[in-house]
């Protein structure tokens, strides 16, 4: 007899997680012109038009479309950023 889920919550998290990143990697195989996997004879992987617009509309609901994310402040203002560089090089002096 199998325990019962702590998080079912969880495991759909993680079926979707595992979806999404065999999506991405038939996408990139397809786009980069490598061999199919599932191919015994390591034919390029192939894919109609519908299949790849399956895949992306797909991922569109599981990604954030990063192009139309926008940072702000809770007044509505922008976010302001403080870059900070770590290195060796040497403290300047002012002597």
């Amino acid at each position: 007899m199998m325990a019962a889920r702590l998080n079912p919550r969880q495991d759909e998290r993680a079926r979707s997680a595992i979806q999404t990143t065999q999506l991405c990697k038939r996408l990139n195989a397809f786009a980069m012109g490598e061999t199919d996997p599932c191919s015994p004879n390591g034919k390029k992987l192939e894919m109609s038009d519908g299949q790849i617009r399956a895949a992306l509309g797909l991922l569109r609901k599981t990604i954030p479309d990063l192009a139309v994310t926008t940072h702000t402040g809770p007044d509505g203002e922008g976010i302001p950023v403080i870059q900070v560089l770590f290195g060796t090089q040497a403290a300047q002096s002012d002597s």
